[in-house]
């Protein structure tokens, strides 16, 4: 899989110098490295920056929007710079794989430049291929778990106490560990035992399990039935078009979704955020509702 890493946080001090080293830090050719615009050291993450990364990304979705299944990964890896840490989540995830670099800059002499340089440059070389690592990992689990993983459930309107935090733990624990592969395995089934797996007894759903979330909102998946998320519209923001095809950064396929109702056989209300709205709002279907992993919704009528 093509690997595609912005660098923020980056200060302009040694920017040029990190530059030079894209390819010693991206490792493998199928890796590109993109060194984003910060500022000097200590400038903390503004609104500049999250819109530099997302038009990054964003310009790598309109290139494979005739794709089902994207062909590259997308990660963040960010200079730590204290409470401004929190601008970065905010705005990108669990869109986009985010992962903390711990580094300081030692000072502003030419020798003092060249040791803060290298003292970033070498771990994040390290960095890079675990993060690697990762992403293929999640996304092997999106393309054969698909119908069965938790990690897809839309953060905002899965109702629950556990999916987000169980995200971030996925995002930092899968690449930390010795045997990443056990460990999202645990991860599921910690998640599993907060949320069990339930079973339809009807329909075309029969024997397919499917999560309910705290509000008693049953989120089924679709089988072979995807019309989730297709084509971002106008009204939509670049988030919408990134978080419709990547999550943590691997890529699932574009029209996921679940089937979201609340009894069988029943139509469905609900008060649901949409993909980019920050409120909740009121939205009724006959039949069920399609909620796709972006937050993206869209009531399903009856034929």
């Amino acid at each position: 899989m093509k690997l595609q890493i912005f660098l923020a946080g980056v200060p302009d001090e040694i920017r040029d110098a990190v530059l030079e080293q894209r390819g010693f830090i991206a490792g493998e050719a199928s890796t590109s490295v993109k060194v984003g615009r910060h500022g000097p050291a200590g400038t903390p993450y503004q609104a500049r920056h999250i819109e530099e990364i997302i038009d990054v990304f964003k310009a790598h979705i309109d290139a494979e929007a005739e794709q089902d299944v994207g062909e590259s990964g997308f990660a963040v890896i960010y200079v730590r710079n204290g409470n401004s840490d929190a601008v970065l989540e905010r705005a990108l995830f669990p869109f986009l794989f985010l992962i903390p670099e711990e580094w300081t800059l030692i000072g502003y002499g030419k020798k003092e430049l060249a040791q803060s340089k290298n003292q970033l440059v070498r771990p994040l070389h390290r960095r890079v291929a675990k993060v690697r690592e990762s992403i293929d990992r999640l996304t092997a689990e999106f393309s054969e778990q698909a119908q069965r993983t938790p990690w897809l459930l839309p953060v905002r309107n899965f109702d629950s106490d556990c999916l987000c935090d169980s995200l971030r733990a996925l995002q930092t624990e899968v690449m930390a560990a010795a045997d990443g592969k056990a460990r999202l395995t645990a991860l599921g089934e910690a998640f599993r035992r907060r949320h069990p797996p339930q079973r339809s007894t009807e329909g075309h759903h029969r024997e397919r399990s499917y999560f309910v979330d705290d509000s008693g909102l049953m989120f089924k998946p679709p089988g072979h039935h995807l019309h989730g998320f297709h084509r971002p519209t106008a009204d939509h923001t670049p988030i919408c078009a990134i978080g419709g095809k990547r999550r943590l950064g691997a890529p699932y396929r574009r029209a996921f979704h679940y089937d979201c109702i609340r009894q069988e056989g029943k139509g469905t209300e609900a008060q649901l955020f949409s993909c980019h709205s920050t409120d909740r709002g009121t939205v009724k279907s006959e039949k069920n509702i399609n909620i796709a992993p972006n937050d993206y919704t869209r009531p399903e009528a009856r034929k």
